[in-house]
């Protein structure tokens, strides 16, 4: 049933789809495990603040220390 609506869609023009190669997919920053240029280069186009791994492991000691006191 799903398919032939989106079948009805794309003849229509509403709907197109288009190939993303796989180093374009965008998604992937929240489905898997990135290296860190591509993370960064993903991060950049959905215009998030940089990544900077000290500081983040600071504020995970920092949550820690809250939690043990």
């Amino acid at each position: 049933m799903k398919y032939f609506a989106i079948k009805k869609h794309c003849e229509n023009k509403f709907m197109d789809f288009q190939y993303i190669h796989t180093n374009d997919q965008i998604a992937d920053i929240l489905t898997k495990s990135l290296p860190r240029d591509t993370f960064q280069q993903f991060c950049d186009l959905l215009d998030l603040p940089p990544f900077h791994e000290n500081e983040w492991k600071r504020k995970d000691l920092h949550s820690l220390q809250n939690v043990f006191g």
